[in-house]
């Protein structure tokens, strides 16, 4: 008789139901680390910080319009929208780029017996001084007349390319007749029907011109491009008012008893040239641009006092009563702000800090570099840092 094995036990497994104090205090030391990440985080989305992120997107907007114009050996730009809330201030911007000519087409012909030519043509008269679309008489045939030119000026007025503000902000020209080598600039851009253009000088040896039909070649201004730029942070904006910028792009003076203020409007366009350097109203232009950078609750917390006369203004002279001038850049130490400027001979870009001038007052709330008050100061004051810089006091 076999012994009688044992049966084997079967190996002892341990279950386990909790971490070990080690564990649990790793797992702790893991999450306290990540709370405060997160809440160091939210902590440092401050004013501050996002005006700081605002002038940066600024920035941004420049360099990328400077590097679609290198790059596509194109003029490219960048133009201002004002808010549609509050249009004295700017959210974002619409990249921008020029389009070129409206010209006669030479292979068109010119006679066409019994019927109207296809071949854009203009006319000249008031003194030279007037280009609009040819139209003829009967007296002229076999040239009846020819539509295509009105229309497609009504179509170029319609997209913005062809417009007295974009004549005057970009200095367009045309040239008369087409192959002359004779350019005369726009002045302006009559949108009836059909629409026509006045010059700022007249046509040489007008007199010979009138009732002929002409060839021309016409410059046109930028349009706006299927590029798309990211808007400043919620809450930041560009403080129109406050900046310092061309007088073309300002509304006009307004009363003080006017509701609502004279909004801004037209093109406010800045184009750089395929080599980097601005171009249109900048081209061969001295000087400094600056945008305020504010937010929303501390620019209209600047505006409280509307009828009282800011310190410094952007006009160089105060205009008559009642009207107002522009509430310039409120470089009140309460208030979070920054300036990018645009320097116009270098084509540099830069960001700095608003000059705060204490004055004689050791109390903060009261000083009056540019406060509410009766007096006129430097309208430049506010932007030194941007001019001579942090060191140059």
């Amino acid at each position: 008789m076999s012994p009688v094995r044992p049966r084997p036990t079967p190996p002892r497994v341990d279950v386990r139901c909790a971490f070990t104090l080690i564990e649990l205090l790793v797992a702790m030391g893991i999450f306290l680390i990540l709370t405060v990440i997160a809440i160091g985080s939210f902590r440092g989305v401050n004013k501050d910080d996002r005006i700081s992120a605002g002038a940066q997107q600024v920035k941004g907007w420049f360099e990328h319009a400077r590097s679609m114009a290198i790059h596509d050996q194109q003029p490219r730009g960048i133009r201002l929208l004002p808010d549609a809330n509050n249009p004295r201030f700017c959210t974002s911007v619409a990249y921008i780029g020029g389009v070129g000519f409206d010209e006669t087409d030479t292979g068109v012909p010119l006679a066409v017996a019994g019927g109207i030519t296809e071949r854009k043509i203009v006319g000249v008269s008031l003194n030279g001084l007037l280009i609009r679309p040819f139209a003829v008489d009967s007296s002229d045939a076999p040239i009846i007349g020819s539509n295509v030119t009105a229309a497609d000026w009504t179509a170029l007025i319609e997209n913005g390319s062809l417009s007295t503000i974009t004549a005057q902000n970009h200095g367009l020209r045309i040239e008369v007749p087409r192959g002359s080598g004779h350019w005369y600039p726009v002045q302006g851009v009559d949108t009836g029907s059909p629409p026509f253009l006045l010059l700022g000088q007249p046509v040489r040896n007008f007199a010979q011109y009138i009732g002929q039909a002409l060839d021309y070649r016409l410059e046109l201004g930028p349009t706006v491009l299927p590029d798309t730029a990211n808007p400043l942070p919620r809450g930041v904006v560009i403080d129109l008012d406050a900046s310092a910028l061309p007088d073309s792009w300002r509304p006009v003076m307004w009363p003080a008893t006017s509701s609502p203020p004279a909004p801004y409007g037209g093109q406010m366009d800045i184009m750089f040239s395929p080599r980097g350097a601005f171009a249109g109203q900048f081209a061969a232009r001295t000087g400094m641009i600056h945008f305020v950078v504010s937010t929303v609750e501390d620019a209209e917390q600047l505006r409280v006092q509307v009828n009282e006369h800011p310190a410094n203004v952007t006009a160089s002279t105060v205009p008559p009563a009642p009207y107002l001038p522009y509430p310039f850049v409120m470089a009140d130490p309460l208030t979070s702000q920054r300036i990018v400027s645009a320097f116009l001979t270098s084509g540099r870009i830069a960001s700095s800090e608003v000059f705060i001038d204490p004055g004689d007052d050791a109390d903060p709330s009261q000083w009056q570099n540019n406060r509410a008050g009766s007096a006129f100061g430097d309208a430049s004051r506010p932007f030194r840092y941007a001019i001579r810089g942090r060191e140059a006091k």
